[in-house]
């Protein structure tokens, strides 16, 4: 009887110690931000010893439950899409062209209904989510840039030209069907031949933002002239894909230099597109095409990127100052503390709060998007021992019937599960 209660003792003492374990309070440095906090869970990504992992530095969740980079020993890569309660497998993925080592860069993909879709070069590959199993995979006798954006089973894309344009460095548009994988180049941008690089580029498509008006699919097309001494001229152009016609094109958007470029992809908010190019963010009206604000910044955005919530353009500026903008104006609501060469922004808000994961500073970052305040700056080294830097993959999930959210971030060797602040 004496060994039963005393066995009993023991444990109540390790549930007792788990609970408080579970429930540890935040560490909070002098400036009020919580630079530690208790994992809900943690798993390795790595079997058999610790190898360098694909990229995944989009938000790739499906039903609530993170995708992450894993590996097995031996160089061979996966996906794996987890239980977001327990960090454990629902299933893995990893059929590739080149074996089980070839590189998985999901930095751009399409997902809709049950399918994930992704390219590099002339490969893609149509993931079924709900099991993990290839849909479909080709090797095309084209190239494609990575970036894909769609509406439904519709995707769009850029890859090279099929016809005459073969000659030259472009980019010009294609549409697909998700579910039979066929592509069909459908848009080529106004050609400017006044000026060809030396190494034969002309225009070419720089990126496309897609949306649905009055029972009609739009294409904000933005594409790009070269000019000399490697200067670029950005213009914008509204698209009728149902009705295959312009409503505008050759709309010019910020003074050519060098970087002047497109970074990312367009974004569209309560009739206004929102653009990147170099150091400066314009927005201009989604169906005129006319500039409605401008603004110019110390450095560029190429790594992260901005996001607009709630009224705000959050913009993580490689200076790592982090920038609120009033949507409508362009006026700075607010500064307050980035990360330079840091994680995506997009899809990674929930109730108010923008994460992400600092390049420059290696932390976890949570900010306020009303305020401009910090309320994370997690470290590494916190979580877990001898860790320098967290991973771009983090992912950010909505809570189910009430309860807080999850974010789920990433060191080089593991993940963890954390409560979002809010």
């Amino acid at each position: 009887m004496d060994r039963l209660i005393n066995f009993s003792v023991v444990i109540l003492m390790i549930l007792v110690h788990s609970s408080c374990m579970e429930n540890e309070p935040p560490i909070i440095d002098d400036s009020g931000v919580i630079i530690d906090v208790e994992p809900k869970w943690v798993r390795s990504l790595h079997r058999n010893g610790f190898v360098s992992n694909s990229s995944l530095r989009e938000n790739l969740v499906y039903q609530g439950n993170p995708i992450v980079a894993t590996t097995e020993g031996e160089g061979n890569l996966f996906i794996n899409l987890i239980d977001i309660n327990t960090g454990e497998d629902i299933w893995k993925w990893n059929d590739i062209f080149e074996g089980y080592s070839e590189y998985i860069d999901i930095s751009d993909s399409y997902m809709s209904n049950n399918f994930l879709r992704y390219h590099q070069g002339g490969r893609n590959f149509t993931i079924n989510l709900d099991n993990g199993t290839t849909h479909k995979k080709e090797k095309l006798d084209r190239s494609f840039d990575k970036e894909i954006v769609g509406l439904e089973n519709l995707f769009f894309l850029r890859g090279d030209p099929i016809d005459t344009l073969e000659q030259y460095e472009t980019l010009v548009g294609y549409f697909g069907d998700l579910q039979t994988g066929e592509i069909e180049q459908f848009l080529v941008p106004h050609i400017d031949l006044s000026y060809i690089t030396p190494d034969n580029r002309i225009t070419a498509f720089s990126n496309f933002a897609p949306f649905v008006s009055n029972s009609d699919t739009f294409l904000v097309a933005v594409h790009s002239n070269p000019m000399p001494n490697w200067y670029i001229k950005s213009l914008l152009g509204l698209y009728n894909f149902s009705k295959k016609e312009w409503v505008y094109e050759n709309i010019d958007l910020v003074t050519p230099t060098q970087s002047s470029g497109l970074s990312h992809y367009p974004i569209i908010f309560e009739g206004k597109v929102y653009m990147n190019f170099g150091n400066v963010i314009v927005c201009h009206d989604l169906y005129t095409g006319q500039k409605v604000w401008e603004k110019s910044f110390p450095l560029d955005f190429l790594f992260s990127g901005f996001i607009v919530e709630d009224g705000i353009v959050v913009a993580n500026c490689e200076n790592s100052i982090l920038y609120g903008l009033d949507a409508q104006t362009g006026s700075e609501v607010w500064q307050g503390e980035g990360a330079g060469t840091s994680s995506y922004l997009a899809d990674r808000c929930l109730n108010g709060i923008v994460y992400f994961s600092g390049g420059s500073t290696g932390n976890i970052h949570a900010v306020d998007i009303e305020t401009g305040k910090s309320v994370w700056r997690l470290e590494p080294n916190l979580i877990e021992a001898g860790a320098e830097r967290f991973k771009p993959d983090i992912y950010v999930i909505e809570g189910k019937n009430g309860a807080k959210g999850k974010v789920v971030v990433c060191t080089f060797k593991n993940a963890y599960c954390l409560e979002a602040y809010r």
